[in-house]
């Protein structure tokens, strides 16, 4: 049981990360030019990009073998 709440906890952090960067991006975006909001976006890809990768590895070492726990919100 503690692997899954590790897991759990783990999956929700990063996902109320890509959150807030996502809100953050969406209300300050007229404070940048496009030019530089595209680090922000690709941040927020890269974390998209690890959340697949963990869930991967999640899968293989034996933790809960339910997507939500990377992607709550779908």
């Amino acid at each position: 049981m503690k692997n899954k709440e590790q897991w759990d906890n783990f999956g929700r952090e990063i996902y109320d990360i890509r959150n807030r960067l996502l809100k953050a991006e969406v209300k300050y975006q007229k404070l940048l030019p496009k030019t530089k909001l595209v680090k922000l976006t690709r941040a927020l890809k890269l974390l998209d990009d690890f959340r697949s990768i963990a869930e991967d590895e999640m899968f293989s070492r034996g933790g809960p073998q339910n997507t939500k726990v990377w992607y709550p919100g779908y």
